[in-house]
């Protein structure tokens, strides 16, 4: 969700394209500064997505779950969105959500390469956590 999109095709403003032009340069701190004064603003799903990653690239991954579940939540159907989410909660240890939210979004979208490595990723990172019991 880095590019600069605004929901049904409107053109971006300059603050979103400079906050995705941040984001493209890896300036994730600078873009989440800017897409969160936007979401004081208004919230729209894409800037709740863009700034959910750059939190989540800055490693502020509490501060980013709210964000990513939010863009979820109101387009359930990109599969794109759940794997950003599943990434953040694989990142923060929470794997059996992780793997849930992978397998929603395969269900969308069974053909995606991405959400396939990351699922094939998060169960292996499953069998390889400690429980109690075994």
């Amino acid at each position: 969700m880095s590019e600069t999109q605004t929901p049904n095709g409107a053109p971006p403003d300059a603050e979103f394209a400079r906050a995705a032009e941040l984001q493209r340069a890896g300036a994730f701190a600078e873009a989440a500064e800017i897409f969160a004064a936007m979401a004081a603003r208004a919230v729209t799903v894409n800037i709740a997505a863009n700034l959910g990653l750059c939190l989540t690239e800055c490693g502020r991954f509490e501060a980013a779950e709210p964000w990513l579940a939010l863009a979820v939540r109101h387009r359930p159907q990109v599969a794109e969105l759940r794997r950003l989410l599943g990434n953040l909660q694989a990142e923060m240890g929470q794997v059996k959500q992780a793997e849930r939210t992978y397998r929603a979004g395969l269900a969308l979208s069974p053909d995606d390469g991405a959400l396939r490595l990351a699922l094939r990723a998060c169960c292996c990172r499953w069998a390889a956590t400690p429980r109690a019991g075994r």
